[in-house]
């Protein structure tokens, strides 16, 4: 068992030991551990993997480092820590829109996802406590008319947003006279940016940034539009111990390594208060 594992554990330990009474032996809470990791492991997977759910183009899910042509993701990297601590080997699945994935975990043909813990997602998922907060905002030309949050209601003007992602629900409720246009992909979003048939695009900032590298003549606008509390999720035919969950957020948290995973995949738009 790893350090990891044998913190996570004790901390979990510590909770069920105060609801046991404190009167056990070393011994015996010892052996609880390993029993604990063992029977939470097989709970998670039968098959001796920990299959991830990510999609690609965003740094809270997974990226292409493009100097090292190495993958690097907040998602990517939670989910092999995960795995780790499970002793159970580390299978990332990658699709191309995070609806795809929503639609995996919904189908329990993954075992683990990292992202907004949206009401909706919340019917599906057994959510950890927030990971990170990102800022959500717009992405638009710095060529174009709108220049601010306050010109994007109007009549005529289009605002992208992914197909099946939490920002297409909000924001159908709150744009009362532009319209929202669905699209399949970052890609294709600033495809249809620069051509001009869109006007803005909307999502976390952590996305829009990784999008205006791509195109030097966009602009992520400054606004706060809200805010996307990103976490572990886990299908709810999963019967775990969320505590487990929980008590290794905490962990990586406190000993600085979240930060530094945050830092390797180049993560913007993370909420000042985090």
């Amino acid at each position: 068992m790893n350090n990891l594992s044998l913190i996570v554990f004790r901390r979990s330990l510590v909770k069920v030991g105060l609801r046991l009474g404190l009167g056990l032996a070393l011994g015996c809470a010892l052996s609880t551990v390993y029993a604990g990791l063992s029977d939470f492991a097989d709970s998670f997977s039968v098959r001796g993997e920990l299959r991830m759910g990510l999609y690609s183009g965003s740094p809270t899910s997974v990226i292409t480092n493009p100097a090292t042509s190495e993958k690097v993701g907040v998602g990517y990297e939670l989910g092999r820590e995960f795995a780790k601590v499970l002793q159970l080997k580390y299978v990332p699945i990658i699709y191309p829109k995070n609806a795809d994935v929503f639609y995996a975990a919904k189908q329990a043909s993954i075992d683990l996802v990292f992202t907004n813990a949206s009401p909706e997602r919340a019917q599906v998922l057994q959510f950890s406590k927030p990971v990170v907060r990102i800022e959500r905002g717009y992405l638009v030309s710095s060529l174009g008319p709108i220049q601010s949050v306050s010109q994007l209601d109007q009549p005529g003007i289009r605002v992208g947003v992914s197909v099946g992602s939490s920002s297409e629900l909000e924001l159908t409720h709150l744009l009362k006279n532009a319209v929202v246009v669905r699209t399949n992909s970052t890609a294709s979003a600033i495809e249809m940016l620069r051509t001009g048939q869109l006007d803005a695009f909307s999502t976390n900032k952590g996305i829009l940034f990784e999008m205006s590298d791509q195109w030097e003549h966009s602009k992520v606008l400054d606004e706060v539009l809200g805010y996307e509390s990103i976490a572990l999720g886990l299908p709810k035919s999963r019967v775990v111990d969320m505590d487990f969950v929980n008590n290794f957020v905490d962990e990586l948290k406190r000993n600085g390594e979240l930060s530094k995973i945050i830092k390797r995949a180049g993560l913007r738009g993370v909420a000042k208060d985090e």
